[in-house]
């Protein structure tokens, strides 16, 4: 062996050495470092797990291509080679297509409110203990582990493998109250650098909706129309998220669905007066017009909002989304 390779061999082991000698960084800074959106381009490969309460899983592998602020593509696969769900942002205007319903959403995507942004972060500090360790390689990456415990019962929720140099969560692993795997999301590939954002093309035979209108049941009109009950739509969702199904209940309730194509999460709007008052809150959370309550129900955690009369059912959200969710809706324009 040269020297020149002895010392390339050297430089190779020093490198995940040293990398773990660096100063471990302050959780909280840590937190809102991966929650910040990226600030370089970049190309990945993801694959998602959902995990019911037996256990048994739905998973797609996403590619993903980040332009930056308000350009990107995801295109989603589960055991087709063609995607189950490709969705653009590009220039204000977002496209979801799902070709297996044979449906497409179009239409403006609302900006973010950074008073939700802001909200949101300081709930995740109010819910949660945080503490940082060595994480390991994620896509060849080495990460620190940022793990989320709930201050309300000490048991771990959230664990997140932040990439040291990017400050980007390469994983994110969630947790149900009965300490269960809930949802898992692993980075198999990451690459930063430039890529072209190609436009989404809508297949013969699909019909294109709106943003505001739902797949199945009745759209927010007077088709829906319940005395008392207004349809109130988030300006935040989880990434890839559409108007599912919209129905109304026993009572004029009112249920609206999302979905991301791999799970679903509702709310329910409820006439004034009529919210369960018999579910016992095990932590309050602050929404901008006040509080919301989360609380469990046969295993799984629901938040509600008794002034508003509002419940919503958490499907594919974690307590903190959902409060999110919540804080964001706004009366249908």
């Amino acid at each position: 062996m040269t020297k020149l390779e002895i010392l390339c061999a050297l430089s190779l082991l020093a490198g995940p050495a040293a990398a773990a000698r660096l100063p471990r960084p302050e959780p909280a800074a840590l937190l809102d470092a991966a929650l910040a959106e990226p600030a370089t381009a970049y190309t990945a490969r993801v694959r998602v797990q959902f995990f019911d309460e037996r256990g048994k899983s739905q998973a797609q592998t996403r590619e993903v291509v980040w332009a930056g602020p308000g350009r990107e593509r995801v295109d989603s696969y589960a055991k087709r080679k063609t995607p189950s769900m490709t969705r653009v942002r590009d220039g204000g205007e977002e496209t979801v297509v799902m070709p297996a319903l044979k449906r497409a959403w179009r239409g403006p995507r609302a900006e973010p409110d950074p008073g939700v942004a802001r909200r949101h972060r300081d709930r995740l500090h109010a819910l949660y203990d945080l503490s940082v360790s060595t994480g390991g390689q994620v896509a060849k990456r080495p990460t620190w582990r940022l793990e989320l415990r709930s201050k309300a019962d000490g048991k771990v929720r959230r664990v997140l493998w932040v990439d040291r140099a990017t400050s980007f969560p390469l994983k994110r692993e969630d947790y149900r109250l009965d300490g269960t795997l809930r949802l898992r999301e692993r980075t198999l590939r990451w690459q930063p650098g430039a890529a072209e954002i190609r436009p989404v093309e809508v297949p013969p035979g699909v019909e294109v909706l709106g943003h505001g209108e739902a797949f199945l049941g009745c759209t927010p009109s007077k088709e829906c129309a319940a005395p008392g009950v207004a349809f109130l739509r988030p300006t935040w969702l989880p990434e890839g998220c559409v108007l599912f199904r919209m129905s109304v209940g026993p009572g004029t309730s009112l249920s609206t669905s999302y979905t991301d194509g791999l799970s679903m999460f509702s709310y329910i709007t409820l006439p004034p007066g009529t919210i369960a008052a018999s579910y016992r809150p095990y932590v309050t959370v602050s929404l901008k017009d006040g509080k919301a309550e989360l609380y469990t129900e046969q295993g799984s955690i629901s938040l509600g909002v008794r002034g508003r009369d509002l419940v919503m059912q958490a499907g594919i959200l974690a307590e903190d989304e959902q409060a999110r969710v919540v804080d964001s809706l706004e009366p249908a324009r």
